[in-house]
């Protein structure tokens, strides 16, 4: 199992989720905590406002990275 799909199933995962072109960024202790803010977050599969969780970093260790369709299209590859 890669380290991205076990970060996805774990519910202790901290969460980062960029947006505004960028410009904000909040983290979280964990993806229930995300979605109460941004109910569409889905670590698996784009949604209407972002993409699937990638592999991130909180404070140094992994943690899931959400960000909206706007921002990756602004720093993606």
């Amino acid at each position: 199992m890669s380290e991205l799909h076990a970060l996805r199933l774990n519910p202790a995962t901290p969460v980062r989720v960029v947006f505004n072109k960028g410009r904000s960024a909040m983290m979280f202790v964990n993806l229930a905590e995300a979605r109460e803010r941004f109910p569409d977050l889905n670590p698996f599969e784009a949604g209407s406002r972002f993409g699937w969780a990638i592999l991130g970093k909180v404070d140094g260790l992994p943690a899931l990275r959400f960000e909206s369709h706007d921002t990756y299209r602004l720093m993606g590859p």
